[in-house]
């Protein structure tokens, strides 16, 4: 809040300060220009920082910086308040990324509250910023509007020292790339390329709406400095009754409504202010029109933001809001430059009246379209699954706080292989299980191994079943235990975890027709033997192929017991289906990696999808028509090579 208070200071005291050096309306376009241009050219960069650096720290460095940079302002020279402008922009690129993406992780599943509290915050710091500006700017000059603004900076840091959870950051990979991640997540999902469209439309016309308020102001209604930061203040009084409300009883309103309805009623809302001056010029008038227009200001702000939040995949959401932010300021620039350009040839009332008419076109399209979308997705729960993550290992660890809910009707699928120790397997899973309505589990490999460091000398099908009951004491489901169905989608999906292990028949085409002494011999000729040969151990069966002999025949007798008219998802640590194995890098690894036997069970049991892990290569495959997730995170040495970093949760319903 200290920090946008600041900012609004400089964002109504600058404006007023170029229109009185400079009489000009062009020139004031240019310095918001100045002012919002940096944020198209660093967006990449921000992003990126967002999703990897610790986001307290970042936020509280750019504050500082911010402070810095604004000294200059004291000179009061145009060219100096456009450098300044550039800088401040470029700082605040950052700022709102990182801030944004926080929420989904300090707020799981209340996205829209938390961003109905921010307005709250955000209200206060514009009544209070903006008038600051305008009558510190009007009674003792710009240098006292710097003065403030430096010291609400300081307070910000202030507020920023003490440490608070939080997940530890993406590790480095190639900073175009990863931003190349973050639109790539964005042209895949319709919802996204919708609203960021809504976005350039509302941005234009907010562009529009900085240059011309001021003209607005001191025209039509005849009034000056002090008066032009008392309304863009008021505003904030409607808006703190709107963020109240959605931090408090609307907490649970759908976010694509939000921003629909919002949109529109700030459209409506604009119209009637730009053409009431026909009317009236009363002040007082125009100071409860303000004030009005700042509740669907709030709603439609807090429903963009938790609208993105929420269909942003996890590991890049500030990447995916930078990009937002950098669309929403190349769309500013473009409407103060069409503003500064057109207001003398088309006048002052035409284009605040086309202002108010982008806005009510981009809420058209989020009623009429956004609001369809997305009504399945705000009325159920969400499905997410991960593997593989392998938390023993340093630096897998603190990546368990990135594993939430974006609410707590969400379910987790677990595919296996979260540690070799039980009780790190069981104080993990418990975890999940209090921020997720339903966990579901199966083994891996390495939950199956009996180490000498674990301390626990159970073997085989015992140690399997002493894990399937501390799982149940956490309420964490099993194999073992009845299956759940999923009934937020086309036909009711049966969530079937399978343990099943492998029985080295998937072969290279040298060892084809080999025998399995001879198939072992050459994957150890290229180098190849699973660590599974020392440690995992299949008593009381003679070998591994009988435990998943037994495995397979009890899997099918109850996936055969499935409702015919229920799809499934498949969920197993093993895939079940060979195609995923193709970019091994040692083809010979394959023998420990599935069974001939579950080549057709995505056919013959209706699989929706088909989660497993183990493979350490996440990626979604389709064969036959069905969808293939590959939920792994991998050891730190694999994901800090990729370019999105590690990603221990994947959506699937």
């Amino acid at each position: 809040m200290c920090a946008e208070t600041a900012e609004w200071m400089l964002q109504v005291a600058l404006p007023l300060h170029i229109f009185a050096l400079t009489g000009s309306p062009a020139a004031t376009a240019a310095t918001m220009v100045a002012g919002v241009l940096p944020a198209v050219v660093l967006s990449p960069v921000a992003g990126v920082l967002a999703d990897r650096r610790n986001r307290r720290a970042l936020l509280a460095a750019v504050c500082a910086g911010q402070a810095v940079v604004a000294v200059p302002l004291l000179s009061s020279s145009l060219p100096v308040i456009y450098l300044v402008m550039a800088l401040q922009s470029g700082l605040a690129a950052v700022f709102e990324p990182a801030r944004s993406a926080l929420v989904p992780v300090l707020a799981p599943g209340q996205t829209t509250a938390a961003n109905g509290a921010l307005g709250v915050g955000t209200c206060v710091a514009r009544l209070g910023g903006s008038a600051l500006g305008g009558v510190l700017l009007g009674f003792a000059g710009l240098g006292a509007v710097v003065v403030a603004y430096t010291a609400a900076l300081v307070a910000a840091i202030g507020f920023l020292a003490p440490r608070f959870a939080e997940p530890r950051p993406t590790r480095r990979a190639p900073a175009v790339r990863a931003w190349l991640d973050g639109l790539a997540d964005i042209r895949r999902d319709h919802r996204l390329r919708l609203v960021i469209f809504m976005t350039a439309l509302m941005s234009v016309g907010q562009g529009m709406f900085v240059v011309l308020f001021v003209l607005f102001v001191s025209g039509p209604l005849g009034q000056g400095e002090a008066e032009t930061g008392l309304l863009r203040g008021v505003q904030a009084i409607g808006g703190l009754v709107a963020g109240l409300a959605l931090a408090t009883v609307a907490r649970n309103a759908a976010p694509a409504r939000l921003l629909g309805w919002g949109t529109v009623a700030f459209g409506l809302t604009a119209a009637v202010i730009w053409n009431a001056p026909a009317l009236t010029s009363a002040f007082g008038v125009y100071i409860g029109l303000f004030i009005a227009v700042g509740v669907p200001v709030v709603m439609l702000n807090a429903g963009l933001l938790s609208v993105v939040q929420t269909v942003s995949p996890p590991g890049s959401t500030g990447r995916v809001l930078s990009t937002g932010f950098a669309v929403q300021a190349l769309a500013q620039v473009a409407g103060m430059l069409g503003a500064g350009a057109l207001v003398g040839p088309l006048g002052l009332t035409s284009l605040l009246n086309f202002q108010a008419a982008l806005n009510l076109v981009a809420g058209a399209l989020g009623v009429a379209v956004l609001v369809r979308r997305m009504t399945t997705v705000d009325q159920c729960p969400t499905s997410y699954a991960t593997s593989d993550l392998h938390v023993t290992h340093n630096g897998n660890a603190p990546l368990i706080d990135e594993v939430r809910p974006d609410s707590p009707e969400d379910w987790l699928l677990v595919a296996g292989d979260v540690a070799e120790k039980i009780d790190a397997v069981t104080t993990t899973l418990a975890t999940l299980k209090q921020r997720f309505a339903e966990v579901v589990w199966v083994p891996g490999n390495h939950e199956l191994w009996t180490v000498p460091r674990d301390g626990d000398e159970l073997r085989g099908e015992a140690r399997y079943r002493h894990l399937v009951e501390r799982c149940r004491e956490i309420g964490v489901r099993t194999p073992e235990d009845d299956y759940l169905v999923w009934s937020h989608a086309d036909r009711p999906l049966t969530i079937a975890p399978l343990f099943l292990l492998y029985d080295y028949s998937w072969r290279t085409p040298q060892a084809e027709d080999a025998s399995l002494a001879e198939a072992l011999d050459q994957a150890r000729e290229a180098g190849v033997v699973c660590t599974d040969e020392f440690y995992l151990h299949p008593d009381p069966f003679p070998t591994r192929q009988d435990w998943c002999a037994d495995r397979l025949k009890h899997s099918e007798q109850r996936l055969d017991a499935i409702p015919a008219d229920h799809g499934t998802v498949l969920m197993s640590h093993w895939p079940l289906h060979r195609h995923p194995t193709a970019p091994l890098r040692w083809p010979e690894f394959a023998l420990w990696c599935g069974t001939t036997r579950t080549e057709d069970w995505h056919l013959r049991y209706r699989a929706e999808v088909a989660v497993f892990g183990h493979l350490h290569i996440p990626r979604t495959t389709w064969a036959d028509g069905v969808r293939f997730e590959e939920v792994s995170l991998g050891y730190p040495r694999e994901w800090r090579k990729r370019a999105r970093g590690p990603v221990p949760l994947r959506r699937i319903l």
